[in-house]
């Protein structure tokens, strides 16, 4: 799932230091102290030194095999977003 988050950020122009603020939504939260390791060696992976924001709860997910779904959301920059185009770009990283 971050590998097609990443994938998905890199697509817009953005990079996980962009990144400000992340839902998690988990399948069961005994599931959460492995997610955060993952997630941190993922942060570190990318050279992240400032966290975003993040929320986590457990939720019944979207399609039954997945654990997890994050959603993620990141501050675009650059002439293709401009002043004024600041708008989400919505992208489903499942």
């Amino acid at each position: 799932m971050l590998q097609n988050v990443t994938a998905l950020l890199v697509s817009e122009g953005a990079a996980w230091k962009d990144v400000f603020k992340t839902t998690i939504f988990l399948k069961d939260m005994v599931d959460y102290p492995e997610f955060a390791k993952i997630r941190m060696a993922h942060f570190r992976e990318h050279d992240v030194t400032l966290f975003p924001a993040s929320t986590c709860v457990q939720a019944t997910l979207c399609r039954p095999e997945l654990l997890c779904e994050m959603e993620v959301m990141a501050l675009l920059r650059g002439e293709e977003h401009g002043p004024g185009n600041e708008g989400e770009s919505r992208h489903d990283a499942s």
